[in-house]
């Protein structure tokens, strides 16, 4: 929902053609949605369509890379399945054949546009220089370019990261020199770009630049989940003194002075925006702690000893390699435990920016979306297929407490296929296929094959078993990754260049391993496709409101029609989705949650051979329990667990196999 003083803020601009970068993040998304509501022609750009969804009657959505479309990345900087080619009416359409006739996507936006805010970025206290330069500074150079080029007006979105230098300082403004020297790569990526748009203004461009503080608010993504995340996993102590000050910044604040900028005849100078009432931090963050139902801070620490905590995990990472970020950086450390305040003076004065949320409401905004539940049925009706692509065995006894142990249980690899009357098919999941074989031909797989006999064929594999029921497997649009245990992903190579959908968590959990670190997360290396990380998008967190005990979900088309949900125990962050399939019928596929129906309905403590097979065996049990509680409160949906005996007998499996097999 758009602030409504928003939509007022933006509806008095003159009618605008609107580019706004960073689409698919927190900023950009809000940004977009407030012009939009207003009447503007609006189009999102960024990376990953599917992190933040928007409704068909919002803001158009065009994929664009930054970080890839710089000179030092040799990857497409747009989808191959939907090139960015022509102009109508000053809007972007979407076409398959046609080519870029010589122009970058950036500059044909660019042209398409009167004003562009560029609020993408790559914000993160830790990884490869590489990434913060090409999405940073690269990306801001091809933003600059463009706009000269067309003589276009941007909105540059900096960070006050630039002044950060670890000593506590009080209202600074925006001549305040910059740190020396910076805190972490994203600081200095920051003040590079600002330095690319400073030297465009030199060379004529139309520009400001908008200094942000700390942007929390509903779909945060950083601050607020960062400071959960630690307490959940009992790693959050106050550090430093308890009376360290903080500017805070709403994230509706922050979009009203942007829209303030859009309005004004001429664009220049540069803005520092905050809420402009600081807040001791330690007390602040005890207290959402306290609203979300969390426990108390585990204690302090002084702030040399985390600095040189931090500084001993920062240089384990960089001995290890890989991009992981340590529990503990030094910016971080430095953020939580040094007061900085800033003087927004000059957005008072120049722009007349009065911030219109409080800390206050923000903050009880905030927290009312962390705990909103949406617990009615879309208007929007999706069809939805179920197969088998082939089954391995197990004894009863293994698969749910009680069982036989005489009985031997066939496992059945489902997938799912569904319908939107908008967004054509998704495949949840890919299921078996022969490239199981393959892929475990060689040791350590081989174990997974003997421990696991599979039963499948090229009829029942995806790719084949789809025409044989009247789906066109080329119709496929994306595929939903529940986790990437073998038994989900065999088919993945037989959709070339679909874009494929897993959670960020689940993804970090398997990324890179092979052999022994690869057998122990049931991940087959080489059923992944070679293009995967082109067109693999992630979800790091999840904003919607949640459906009985799962706090929050991910609406990913943003009408209700399929919602995930987190099912993490069996693999971390394994997704399960919510299918609106008639005016009353949902049904939640349920993945490895649990491998039997039973077992949640009772509901059955997890076996011993699914505890030993889980990243967590306590998520796993605390899973059990979510949807032993969603059954109870929510009879009419249909939980299908992927594996479930009576799933396949509802749905027939045995016959499919005996037919295609």
């Amino acid at each position: 929902m758009v602030n409504l003083k928003l939509v007022t803020l933006a509806a008095a601009l003159p009618p605008q053609r609107v580019l706004v970068t960073g689409g698919s993040g927190f900023l950009g998304a809000h940004v977009a949605r407030a012009l939009a509501a207003a009447g503007h022609q609006v189009t999102a750009c960024g990376r990953n369509p599917y992190r933040v969804p928007f409704r068909a009657d919002g803001p158009k959505f065009v994929r664009v890379d930054l970080a890839q479309g710089s000179h030092r990345c040799k990857a497409p900087i747009i989808s191959d399945r939907a090139p960015l080619t022509a102009l109508d009416r000053g809007a972007i359409h979407d076409n398959h054949t046609q080519p870029f006739s010589g122009r970058s996507p950036i500059q044909l936006l660019c042209e398409a546009h009167d004003l562009v805010v560029h609020c993408g970025a790559l914000a993160a206290p830790w990884g490869p220089r590489v990434g913060f330069v090409s999405a940073n500074i690269d990306g801001t150079q091809q933003i600059v370019d463009a706009c000269r080029s067309q003589s276009r007006r941007l909105i540059h979105v900096s960070s006050t990261a630039i002044h950060f230098d670890f000593r506590d300082a009080h209202r600074l403004t925006e001549s305040a020199p910059l740190a020396s020297p910076f805190a972490c790569d994203y600081a200095w990526s920051k003040a590079e770009a600002e330095a690319i748009v400073r030297q465009g203004i030199e060379q004529g461009l139309e520009a400001v630049i908008v200094r942000a503080r700390a942007i929390f608010g509903p779909g945060d993504n950083s601050l607020l989940p960062r400071l959960l995340e630690a307490a959940d996993a009992g790693r959050l102590k106050q550090i430093g003194s308890r009376t360290t000050q903080t500017d805070l910044t709403y994230v509706d604040n922050l979009v009203a002075a942007i829209l303030l900028l859009a309005g004004r005849e001429q664009l220049s100078g540069t803005y520092t925006i905050t809420n402009d009432e600081p807040v001791e931090l330690w007390p602040f963050v005890e207290r959402i702690l306290a609203e979300t139902g969390r426990g108390p801070l585990r204690g302090s620490v002084p702030r040399g000893v985390a600095l040189t905590a931090a500084r001993a995990m920062e240089f384990r990472a960089q001995l290890v390699g890989g991009d992981s970020e340590p529990p503990l950086t030094r910016y971080a450390v430095g953020l939580l435990s040094t007061t900085k305040t800033f003087d927004i003076s000059a957005a008072k004065s120049d722009l007349g920016y009065r911030p219109l949320v409080t800390v206050e409401d923000g903050v009880q905004r905030t927290l009312a979306a962390l705990k909103a539940t949406d617990e009615s049925h879309s208007h929007v009706h999706v069809g939805l297929q179920l197969f088998t692509t082939g089954y391995t065995t197990a004894q009863a006894r293994h698969a749910e407490r009680g069982g036989d142990r005489q009985q031997q249980l066939r496992f059945h690899a489902a997938i799912a296929v569904i319908e939107h009357p908008v967004h054509g098919l998704t495949l949840f999941d890919t299921g078996y296929s022969p490239r199981f074989f393959t892929g475990t031909a060689r040791w350590p797989y081989r174990f997974y094959r003997t421990l696991t006999p599979v039963v499948t064929s090229e009829r029942l594999a995806a790719v084949n078993l789809l025409p044989a029921h009247g789906i066109d497997p080329g119709d496929i649009r994306r595929i939903v990754l529940s986790h990437f245990h073998a038994d989900h992903t065999c088919g993945l190579r037989d959709f070339p260049g679909v874009d494929v959908i897993a959670s960020e968590r689940c993804w970090q959990g398997v990324r890179g391993r092979r052999g022994l670190a690869a057998l122990q997360r049931a991940f087959v290396p080489d059923l992944m496709p070679p293009d995967l990380q082109s067109r693999l998008f992630t979800l790091d967190q999840f904003h919607d409101p949640g459906l009985g005990p799962f706090v929050k979900g991910h609406d990913l088309f943003a009408d209700g029609t399929v919602r995930l949900f987190d099912l993490s125990g069996h693999a971390p962050g394994q997704l399960g989705a919510l299918i609106q399939c008639g005016p009353h019928e949902r049904v939640f596929l349920a993945a490895d949650a649990v491998w039997t129906s039973r077992t949640f309905r009772e509901p059955l403590r997890a076996t011993l051979p699914f505890r030993l097979l889980a990243a967590s065996a306590r998520q796993a049990e605390a899973t059990i329990q979510r949807l032993h509680q969603l059954h109870r409160d929510f009879p009419d949906i249909e939980v299908v667990p992927t594996h479930c005996p009576e799933v396949a007998d509802r749905y027939r499996f045995d016959e499919m196999v005996a037919r295609f097999a």
